[in-house]
């Protein structure tokens, strides 16, 4: 009660101090000089451009906030594209790393057969020779020794009785049968009889990632 009366006399103080002020007695006196009609359309019109004016702000800040809604959604649909991209890298680097590791235990007649199989061969014309595991070379005098990443084995085989086309095939497919293989070397003898098919030797490396990488 005490908090309106104060408000109250400061109001009625204002007010005394704007009634003694000379723009605000010529603005009265004018004021005081238009007609009923005039009044009525400066009122009606003051409040036309309040209501446009609050209308205005209203739907500017609408759009405003509309749009950083729409920039946030943005920026959360990146950011869980992001997540999902950094979660299939994830998956995909575990399914590379073991692949890699049981690559590395698997045989490699196995792998080769399958190529042969894969080539149109019957796997009994295949025949692995030998096997040797190569270690990386010396160092030189005053160069450091880097320890490779990679086992290679060096496989020799032999096939009898193809013909061009089935090895071409195989060769084709040992090198792009989904394990790293490079053909080193071949050697094409025909056959005496003349039918056309070949004796083939074969050396191959053969790369597989060392355990644990």
């Amino acid at each position: 009660m005490e908090s309106d009366s104060r408000l109250g006399r400061m109001w009625q103080s204002i007010s005394d101090k704007l009634q003694d002020q000379i723009w605000y007695q010529q603005g009265k006196a004018k004021w005081d000089e238009l007609d009923s009609n005039t009044r009525t359309a400066i009122k009606y019109g003051t409040l036309g451009i309040t209501v446009v004016g609050t209308l205005a702000l209203v739907v500017t800040s609408a759009v405003t906030v509309s749009g950083k809604k729409s920039d946030l959604d943005d920026r959360l649909g990146l950011v869980q594209k992001i997540q999902s991209a950094q979660e299939e890298l994830r998956k995909l680097k575990e399914v590379t790393s073991s692949a890699g590791v049981s690559a590395a235990d698997e045989p490699w007649q196995g792998y080769f057969e399958a190529q042969a199989a894969a080539s149109g061969l019957d796997t009994a014309t295949m025949k692995i020779t030998g096997e040797k595991r190569l270690s990386a070379p010396a160092p030189k005098k005053g160069e450091k020794k880097e320890e490779s990443r990679m086992n290679e084995v060096l496989v020799d085989l032999s096939l009898t009785k193809v013909n061009l086309r089935q090895l071409v095939k195989f060769v084709f497919n040992v090198e792009n049968g989904g394990r790293t293989a490079k053909v080193r070397k071949l050697e094409i003898n025909t056959q005496p009889d003349e039918s056309g098919y070949l004796d083939v030797t074969l050396a191959v490396s053969g790369f597989s990632l060392k355990g644990g990488e």
